[in-house]
């Protein structure tokens, strides 16, 4: 009995090629469906920490701000008594009629007041500095920056708000102890004053407290009712700014910043946040009102 052999059922080469390129497409659609879903909820999840950090870093600004303590310039007493019983009768007849005489006359023009600027009160700073003369709750002076080893109370707080690694000593004091970033110091005014005098660096570098090492970028700006302008001191403008712009910039992916060097790895660029804060009874500026 002869029976015919029976053909083996498979595949062929070709149909084998056509699977594995409808898997590689396959496969590459998941692929980039997976990668947007990453990079749309990675942004959003980024967006949402840059938030939180720029609300934290406002409130504790206008914190600081709210708590600001302020003089007018003191007008410098009079030098001329004004009890002088032994003056000449006919001196006291003449001004009578010289007061007399302007009385009828022209408006007499009154001499210029001079003004005592009062120091440490207000708003003191520049483009890379923020220093705020503050009167907070009083507590124990317990920090870094004091007169003695004796904890005393007071209400008097000198605060500064700087980017640490750009600038002077102290802002490099704290890149080396805690990173770049943006800081913050806060001290007692006296005790802050006599440290500035006496060029205690380890005491003012102390008294500074890292707050966002994501920050990479800061500047400040000043309005006085009239121009923004870039520098501050209420001692010689006799007023607190009518605002303070704080521009952040913030770079979640760390420095440095592939953007910055031109070779994107994926990640995105630093974004900036323009933030306004007005000081309470905030006046303008004489200039201004010129």
């Amino acid at each position: 009995m002869n029976r015919t052999p029976r053909r083996r059922s498979g595949f062929t080469l070709i149909e084998v090629l056509l699977a594995m390129a409808l898997l590689v497409v396959v496969l590459a659609g998941v692929y980039a469906g997976l990668e947007t879903f990453r990079r749309v909820t990675t942004m959003g999840r980024d967006a949402a920490t840059e938030q939180q950090l720029v609300r934290a870093i406002r409130s504790r600004l206008l914190t600081d701000v709210r708590s600001l303590r302020f003089a007018p310039p003191r007008a410098l007493p009079d030098e001329t008594s004004a009890d002088d019983s032994g003056d000449d009768p006919a001196d006291l007849a003449s001004a009578a009629s010289s007061a007399s005489s302007s009385s009828s006359g022209a408006e007499p023009t009154e001499p210029a007041e001079e003004l005592f600027p009062v120091p440490q009160v207000g708003v003191t700073g520049d483009a890379e500095t923020l220093t705020l003369y503050t009167a907070l709750p009083p507590r124990g002076i317990a920090d870094e920056v004091t007169t003695g080893p004796a904890a005393r109370t007071s209400d008097l707080r000198t605060v500064t708000w700087f980017l640490a690694g750009r600038g002077g000593a102290v802002s490099s004091g704290v890149a080396e102890r805690d990173g770049e970033g943006l800081a913050r110091s806060e001290g007692d005014t006296a005790a802050v004053a006599l440290a500035e005098d006496t060029g205690d660096l380890p005491g003012l570098t102390d008294a500074a407290r890292l707050l966002a090492p994501e920050v990479t970028g800061l500047s400040f700006r000043y309005f006085d009712g009239a121009e923004w302008v870039t520098s501050w001191d209420s001692s010689l403008t006799g007023s607190l700014p009518r605002a303070i712009e704080v521009t952040l910039e913030i770079d979640l992916d760390g420095a440095p910043n592939p953007y910055a060097t031109g070779q994107e790895l994926g990640n995105r660029g630093p974004s900036v946040t323009r933030l306004v804060i007005c000081p309470p009874l905030s006046e303008p500026s004489a200039e201004a009102l010129l």
